[in-house]
């Protein structure tokens, strides 16, 4: 059994992460030009100035120990990087309607929630929090994870095999079609559509438990195959919704997955799992343009094509988070108060159908296209600013360093499960959390959904095995 050996380590002193944020945050307001920064491409420099800056602390811990590369901290400073300034760096679109002022209070803003995620995390560290462990006795067979597998795959596609009455051929039509002509969403399965809805969670957790069966097989077995073969089958059904981040957490799992059951933890392992997460990037672009139509066009249609990037079009396509961002800095709270609890409530009531819970607000408690009429009015349309705009729009400046505190917290909890030996249990479960704080900074509501996945992913791991160790004969 592998040791995790120096992942659970300090990453790097304090002085890093405050000095590179700091030093980035004060270069990104230095090239802020007051005439320039509404064009595409105007604050490019500044939101170049701030990534570097925040990926800086993460730079100097893996140059020391590759291995800490997959550290929660690390991955909440990628996804800062990723779903807040990734866009702004290409270009991608024009920031006409936001004042100079509240731009520059978004760069500020991002700069204070980096700064307070490393301030939680050794504060909890200090404070000797009690982290997120997992028994190390827990072993998995081939043979469980295998039935893990068949379980995860039936239970999280139920909704689609009810809709097209367990029909292959209608699964396939349905996945060629487009993200609301499938018939599981055209389908209306009465009082338990909430209950299938939430069960589609555990297909998530198909793709990264082939990954754990081929390395405990040690070869192409017909269950790996077979169980690479339903992983591809949700990844379909997945990408036919249209759902980035889904897909986004089922390939990084498997990415991060594949990359800490290794023998060793090394330079070459990581980059060639990075190198593997492109063409998933370009993925989310292909989806993003032809999930109206669906993928089905790309092979017996001639609606969809692919156009060559350019500076309307960028060459990845994240969400128009920073957009959105200046646009709640320029009116909470001179135009609209803070949401306070009520933002709150809509965050931690995410998870829960309205049908259960009529009287829950809608997303964020306040509505942006009241204050920008040019914003869709349809009920189908929905934005997020990422969890720091989240935070700020609750409560303001503390929002943000509570958020960051929080998120920091996690880090550090969440870090537990990289301390004692390497189980493909742990190194599962790590990989989900892990996921969570990432995408959880697309929109603070997914920490609270996902959350529900991580539950039932470690009662199926513990439980599970337990009642198979239980049956098995001595």
């Amino acid at each position: 059994m592998r040791h995790f050996g120096t992942l659970d380590s300090p990453s790097v002193a304090p002085i890093f992460p405050f000095l590179g944020i700091g030093f980035g945050w004060l270069l990104a307001l230095a090239f802020l030009d007051e005439y320039r920064y509404p064009d595409p491409g105007g604050v490019s420099l500044s939101a170049i100035c701030l990534t570097l800056g925040l990926l800086f602390p993460v730079a100097v811990s893996a140059l020391k120990n590759v291995s800490t590369l997959f550290r929660p901290e690390h991955l909440i400073m990628v996804g800062l990087a990723y779903w807040l300034l990734l866009d702004p760096m290409q270009g991608s679109y024009h920031l006409y309607g936001v004042s100079y002022q509240a731009v520059s209070k978004s760069f500020h803003l991002i700069a204070l929630f980096g700064i307070s995620v490393w301030l939680g995390l050794y504060l909890c560290r200090g404070g000797d929090v009690p982290r997120l462990q997992f028994p190390d006795s827990v072993r998995l067979s081939p043979q469980f994870v295998f039935l893990i597998i068949v379980f995860c795959f039936v239970v999280g596609l139920l909704r689609v095999f009810i809709a097209c009455e367990f029909n292959p051929l209608c699964i396939a039509d349905g996945i060629l079609a487009s993200r609301f002509e499938s018939p599981w969403h055209l389908a209306d399965i009465g009082n338990w559509d909430t209950l299938l809805v939430n069960l589609e969670l555990f297909n998530r957790f198909v793709l990264p438990f082939a990954f754990i069966l081929l390395r405990l097989e040690r070869r192409v077995t017909w269950k790996v195959s077979l169980a690479f073969l339903m992983g591809l089958v949700v990844l379909l059904v997945l990408i036919q919704g249209g759902g980035r981040r889904q897909v986004g957490m089922v390939i990084g799992a498997s990415a991060i997955v594949w990359v800490l059951l290794g023998e060793k933890i090394t330079w070459r392992r990581s980059v060639v799992a990075v190198l593997a997460l492109l063409p998933a990037l370009y993925l989310f672009n292909v989806m993003g343009n032809a999930r109206d139509e669906g993928i089905g066009t790309l092979f017996f249609g001639n609606k969809f094509e692919v156009v060559a990037p350019d500076i309307e079009k960028p060459a990845i396509k994240v969400d128009k988070n920073f957009l959105y961002f200046g646009y709640i800095s320029e009116t909470v709270p001179d135009h609209h108060p803070h949401t306070f609890g009520r933002g709150v409530y809509a965050i931690l009531s995410a998870p829960i159908p309205r049908s259960v819970l009529p009287g829950k607000p809608g997303l964020h408690a306040f509505s942006l296209p009241a204050f920008y009429p040019h914003l869709p009015k349809n009920s189908g349309w929905s934005w997020t600013c990422s969890a720091v705009c989240d935070f700020y729009l609750i409560a303001g400046n503390l929002g943000v360093v509570v958020g960051g505190l929080l998120f920091g917290g996690l880090a550090y909890i969440f870090g537990g499960l990289l301390a004692g030996h390497r189980t493909v249990s742990k190194v599962m479960i790590f990989a989900v959390s892990g996921l969570i704080l990432f995408l959880g900074l697309r929109a603070a509501r997914e920490i609270v959904i996902f959350s529900v996945a991580l539950g039932a992913l470690w009662s199926l791991l513990y439980y599970g095995s337990a009642m198979v160790r239980k049956s098995s004969p001595r």
